[in-house]
Order: C-alpha cells, then structure tokens, then sequence
C-alpha cells in the first residue's frame, strides 16, 4: 500500500466521523427524542461502521438494555456490574 493509499484511506476515515458527528449534532440541536437519537446511533453503528450486534445498556436505578441488535432476547438480561 502506497503512502497517498494510506492517506486517501485516513481522509475517507476522518470524513465519516466528521459526517456521523454532524447528524449526531443536528439531531440534538433540533431536540429530537431519545428513541430517535437511539435510531441514529444505531443507523451509524450498524449501517456505517458494520457492526452486526450491538447492546447499549444505561444506569439509573439500575443498568437497564436501552439499545440491542442482533442479540437473542435473553441477552438483554445480562449483569453488567
């Protein structure tokens, strides 16, 4: 792989955060909900960077699976602590 490869390789990287980081920032500039934040977090993880499961937990009173694909649904009992 040549150098320009590399840095071809490294722009097209920078301009993918750069874009997600973008939608992420509008959405929550036009105070769009929680479940459309989840949508598009998961939209940029699963459709963007391929990743084909995922699960998202969040702690309030207790650590609760907010997020998950491509999981069995007994997964989302796991204990995180």
């Amino acid at each position: 792989m040549t150098r320009l490869d590399r840095l071809i390789g490294r722009l097209e990287l920078k301009e993918f955060q750069l874009k997600a980081l973008l939608d992420v920032t509008k959405a929550i500039n036009t105070n769009v909900g929680r479940a459309s934040l989840l949508a598009l977090y998961r939209d940029i993880v699963r459709d963007e960077l391929g990743i084909t499961r995922l699960m998202l937990f969040e702690k309030t009173a207790r650590w609760e699976c907010i997020l998950a694909y491509g999981t069995s649904g007994r997964d989302t009992d796991v204990d995180v602590e």
